[in-house]
Formats: C-alpha cells, structure tokens, sequence
C-alpha cells in the first residue's frame, strides 16, 4: 500500500493541476467554484483513484503467471 500511495498522489496531483487550471484559465471560473468542484469530484472518485493506484503498483511489482494455475493442478 505504500507504494499505491505515491502512484495516488501523483495521480491526483496532476489531475488536479490540470483541472484548475482548464477550469480557471480556459472557461474563466472563478477559483472558489473551481475548487469547489475538484473537491468534489475527487470524494466522489476516491475509491476508484485508490484501486486503480493499487492495481498499477501490483502490476508493477507482481508478474504474471497465467501458467500457475494449471502447474499447481498437475502438482497435486
């Protein structure tokens, strides 16, 4: 989890960054709104951002074995 972490905070923090700054800059929000709707939208999209961080630490940590499986049955 804690490599997941820094996947999420990079994540997010580019997401935010970019966000703000087409909100504020390309259709000319005002910074509270602005703000208003990242928040928001980040409460609602963090479990998704925390699984999708820990699906990519884990895909990069872990290798894939599609062969595990069938040599633990001929094992048995």
């Amino acid at each position: 989890y804690y490599g997941a972490m820094f996947i999420s905070y990079i994540l997010t923090g580019w997401f935010s960054l970019f966000f703000a700054m087409f909100f504020h800059w390309i259709l000319d929000w005002g910074l509270f709104s602005t703000f208003a709707l990242l928040i928001l939208i980040l409460g609602i999209f963090f479990v998704w951002i925390f699984r999708f961080s820990r699906s990519v630490w884990i895909s990069v940590n872990v290798k894939y074995n599609p062969n595990v499986l069938s040599d633990k049955g001929n094992k048995a």
